[in-house]
């Protein structure tokens, strides 16, 4: 088992990257999403017989919270500058 403080070159996409490719499945459990990783792990995913991911949910009773704050898929604030290259 290997720690991943998922920052600067020890990112968690980085690692998984070689293993996306044919023939090959992935699963992913994860309490939150960021589309900014997404987007870099995206095109390497095609590729792949088989993908599941498994987002983990929960919110507390009286909580206003919006679901992609919740999620993280817009990442951190340390993120600004990659979420204005996002494209459609």
């Amino acid at each position: 088992m290997k720690f991943v403080s998922n920052a600067g070159t020890d990112r968690i996409v980085e690692l998984a990257r070689p293993w996306l490719k044919p023939d090959h499945q992935l699963d992913v459990v994860s309490p939150s999403l960021s589309l900014l990783a997404f987007a870099k792990v995206i095109a390497n995913m095609l590729h792949l017989t088989y993908t599941r991911l498994v987002m983990l949910f929960s919110l507390q009773r009286d909580a206003e919270v919006r679901v992609h704050d919740h999620l993280g898929l817009l990442g951190t604030k340390a993120n600004r500058a990659a979420r204005n290259k996002l494209q459609a």
